[in-house]
């Protein structure tokens, strides 16, 4: 996601506790930012996660990384 300086200053520990306790769920200290800022996430068609296979985020289920890769 994309977000501004004062947006990660004011939520610090948020971000820093994402970091440290990730599996508490992972969303959880992000999940309070949401409830208290507008937030808005990139649609789909818009922006796509590539990471690691071997990750412990993995890949996402919801996107045909192949046909991605050949249109391209």
């Amino acid at each position: 996601f994309i977000t501004s300086k004062e947006l990660i200053n004011k939520y610090w520990d948020n971000f820093h506790k994402t970091c440290l306790d990730r599996h508490e769920p992972f969303e959880k200290y992000l999940n309070e930012i949401y409830k208290k800022e507008i937030c808005i996430s990139p649609i789909k068609s818009l922006s796509v996660h590539l990471t690691n296979i071997n990750s412990s985020y993995g890949l996402s289920p919801f996107i045909d990384y192949k046909k991605l890769w050949d249109e391209n």
